[in-house]
């Protein structure tokens, strides 16, 4: 005669954080309940945070026509969304800009430079766990003109 139990598992986790993510799966094998844990760190989570090369930490000089790459690492996980502003626009790809993120660094380039394009941009990285901005400031020299 079979016998008809039911077999129950609980499972307690305490002091789950954000600091780490886990995957945790049960199976059933042949009627016996077993659990397996597959503990597989899949990144330290925790807010962006931008860090700022020295280049970009003062206003960051080019000549006018040159491409101009800023290229900023940060951290975060989950992956952070990213997005460049100029005053209240956000900066979308186009034959002017192209923007890049990558698994560390988020990458503006301003193709043909030129007097126009001076100014303040503003790098902004959110994910679940909060927020962060940075301030790149770039001067562009026109032909023969060296700026102070």
């Amino acid at each position: 005669m079979k016998s008809h139990l039911k077999h129950w598992m609980t499972v307690c986790i305490t002091q789950l954080s954000a600091i780490n993510v886990f995957i945790f799966t049960c199976t059933s094998s042949s009627g016996n309940l077993k659990m397996v844990i597959n503990r597989q760190i899949l990144g330290r989570a925790g807010p962006p945070h931008i860090r700022v090369p020295p280049r970009f930490q003062d206003t960051a000089i080019f000549e006018k026509g040159e491409e101009v790459v800023i290229k900023i690492p940060f951290t975060g996980f989950p992956k952070p969304s990213v997005k460049w502003m100029r005053g209240d626009n956000e900066i979308k790809n186009s034959d002017k800009y192209k923007v890049e993120v990558g698994e560390r660094h988020a990458i503006l380039t301003i193709r043909n430079s030129d007097r126009m394009d001076d100014g303040s941009y503003r790098l902004e990285l959110d994910n679940d766990l909060g927020t962060d901005s940075a301030i790149i400031k770039i001067a562009v020299n026109g032909k023969g003109c060296v700026r102070q």
